[in-house]
């Protein structure tokens, strides 16, 4: 029973990442200005919208973490803590922005011992 919810729960959410991916994937970088922190995006209907550092991208869940010379950095709003973050690619003669999800890991505490404590 447990390995049939596992699998219930990886379809789940293999289809929610595919999902926000097409959400993003509508939309295109029209143009980056990593000194000021701000994007220009424009949605399927061609509307454009300027976001800065901290803002979600229209009516989306992903807000704006980072804003490079080639790609924007974005993270779901709802997810705490540590989670999925995902690149939005500089767009090419007009066409949606290349969509790639990578992953955040936790960083594992170092492992330490205090010279002449013998308690272990």
């Amino acid at each position: 029973m447990k390995c049939r919810s596992f699998v219930f729960a990886l379809v789940l959410f293999s289809l929610s990442g595919s999902v926000l991916a097409d959400t993003l994937g509508d939309l295109s970088v029209v143009t980056l200005s990593p000194g000021d922190g701000k994007a220009v995006i424009k949605n399927p209907s061609g509307k454009l919208s300027v976001v800065a550092i901290g803002e979600s991208i229209g009516d989306t869940p992903y807000v704006v973490r980072q804003v490079l010379s080639g790609k924007l950095l974005v993270k779901d709003s709802g997810e705490r803590g540590m989670g999925s973050l995902t690149w939005l690619h500089l767009s090419r003669s007009g066409a949606p922005s290349r969509v790639e999800v990578i992953r955040e890991v936790e960083p594992k505490p170092a492992a330490f011992s205090v010279p002449g404590n013998s308690e272990l």
